[in-house]
C-alpha cells in the first residue's frame, strides 16, 4: 500500500506543484500587464490634456513650439519610451 501512495502522490504532488507554479506566473504577468496599461492611459490622458503639444500628430513643426513646450514634449516622449521599454 505504501508503494501505490509513493507512485501515485508523489507524481501527483509534483504535477499540483508545477501547476502552481504555472498558475502564478500567469497572475504576475497579468498584474504587470494591467500595471503597464494603467500607466499607459495615465500617459494618453497626459497627451489629451496638454493637446497643445500635438503628440498624436506625425508632422509637427517645432518651430511654432516655445522652448517650454518644447521641452514638455520632450518629457512626454520620455514617459512613452520609458512605457514600452518596460512592456
Amino acid at each position: 500500500m505504501s508503494y501505490l501512495v509513493t507512485a501515485i502522490g508523489l507524481p501527483l504532488a509534483i504535477l499540483v506543484f508545477l501547476y502552481e507554479q504555472r498558475r502564478e506566473r500567469q497572475n504576475d504577468q497579468e498584474e504587470i500587464f494591467q500595471r503597464l496599461f494603467d500607466e499607459y492611459r495615465e500617459c494618453l490622458k497626459l497627451v489629451v490634456e496638454i493637446s497643445n503639444l500635438h503628440l498624436l500628430q506625425r508632422e509637427v513643426s517645432t518651430h511654432e513650439l516655445s522652448s517650454g513646450l518644447k521641452e514638455r514634449r520632450f518629457v512626454i516622449f520620455g514617459i512613452r519610451v520609458s512605457l514600452i521599454e518596460r512592456a
